[in-house]
């Protein structure tokens, strides 16, 4: 059986970060393939968690620390349900990069690992699926050598954007596709199986950062919910303005959205 390693963040707090991974994970396995995320050491629960834990003690909102702390706990139960390797078999195995904006080396923790565009491995064994460099420039690209590489190298490119496409086709004359997120490769049918349970009912669900949202916005919003009777869950975010804060996984995401 051919193998596949997924080289992305799998492991991160982020509902969508997590998602993108897991989401491609059950694909390659519904499609009879031998699936792992490879651990490139580029994020870590238990730190993730602890800073979240600080974060938290800074504003002094200690109420909140036990259920961070169990959504750390919920995280790891859910993580122990994916083969991790730390090794890699390149005699047998296809390395699939993406997705998320693991190109986005205008951020230092994504920079810093140029695993994510392939440097290590045999790279006509490498292929990209939906990464996204969002806001690196140009300009950031070409302080990294390893980009050039693996435009070059990799067996075949792909991107979830326009941006990423029309910037990386600079630094090589090949094909670069945009494709879809892997959270829209697989069926309804397919989620409902590891959906959890939500027993709430007729709510808006909010998923943001709260310093991308105007207070014009938050008005709108409130006003919207009001008019149609609709309460408003935050979605692991400490929003005042809301009715509730929702603290979930990535799977109660995912449940609250259906």
């Amino acid at each position: 059986m051919k193998k596949i390693q997924i080289v992305t963040v799998y492991n991160s707090l982020n509902p969508g970060s997590f998602l993108q991974a897991t989401a491609l994970y059950h694909f390659f396995e519904k499609n009879g393939y031998e699936v792992s995320f490879m651990d490139t050491g580029a994020r870590n629960l238990f730190t993730q968690v602890v800073l979240s834990v600080v974060y938290t003690v800074k504003r002094k909102n200690i109420t909140q620390i036990p259920a961070k702390i169990k959504l750390g706990l919920r995280y790891k139960k859910q993580l122990d349900g994916y083969r991790v390797e730390k090794t890699h078999d390149t005699k047998n195995t296809v390395f699939v990069l993406g997705s998320d904006e693991i190109w986005n080396v205008a951020r230092k923790d994504m920079a810093r690992y140029p695993i994510f565009w392939g440097d290590g491995l045999p790279l006509s064994q490498c292929i990209s699926y939906a990464p996204s460099l969002n806001n690196a420039t140009e300009e950031d690209l070409m302080n990294y050598s390893f980009v050039q590489a693996a435009m070059n190298g990799l067996y075949a490119v792909s991107v979830r954007d326009k941006y990423s496409q029309k910037t990386l086709k600079k630094y090589a004359d090949r094909e670069i596709e945009v494709v879809c997120d892997p959270t829209v490769l697989l069926q309804k049918s397919d989620y409902e199986k590891i959906e959890s349970r939500c027993d709430e009912k007729n709510y808006l669900l909010i998923y943001i950062y709260n310093r991308t949202i105007s207070e014009a916005e938050i008005a709108a919003i409130c006003r919207f919910a009001r008019e149609k009777g609709l309460k408003i869950l935050a979605f692991n975010q400490d929003c005042p303005w809301c009715d509730k804060i929702v603290r979930g996984t990535a799977i109660d995401f995912l449940t609250y959205i259906s």
